[in-house]
């Protein structure tokens, strides 16, 4: 769904890659968004910046025209950084969301995490995971 630009907040995704034309994208964050690759991540709208759309994606912050931003359906449940551990069956593991990505099927997110050792490479959807408080 697109949302007129005043009304734009919340979780969303930025339909953009680095293959795509700059001009979409704040001069001064194209090597930032370069890096996370937008496309099929959610992101946080969290302000304005004039003209500017500013998106978080974990620490991480980027300006944007609101063109192609669009709100999602389901917000997510843990946010980028947000301590886990997976649920049975699955195997047991222990750590913080380090990627969120955009089942464009299914119209939910998926999540990778970090343990204290590695990138755990499985994707989790919101009912395999848990917050870990310990």
């Amino acid at each position: 769904m697109a949302f007129p630009a005043a009304q734009q907040t919340g979780w969303g995704l930025y339909h953009w890659t680095s293959a795509e034309p700059p001009q979409f994208v704040h001069p001064a964050d194209l090597t930032i968004a370069a890096a996370i690759q937008p496309y099929g991540r959610p992101a946080y709208h969290v302000g304005w910046d004039g003209e500017w759309m500013c998106l978080r994606y974990g620490d991480r912050q980027i300006r944007v025209l609101p063109e192609r931003f669009k709100g999602i359906p389901h917000i997510p449940r843990f946010d980028y950084g947000t301590r886990v551990r997976t649920r049975p069956p699955r195997t047991v593991r222990h750590g913080f969301i380090r990627d969120i990505i955009w089942h464009f099927e299914k119209r939910v997110p998926m999540f990778y995490i970090q343990t204290s050792t590695s990138r755990v490479r499985n994707r989790y959807f919101e009912d395999e995971l848990e917050n870990d408080d310990g």
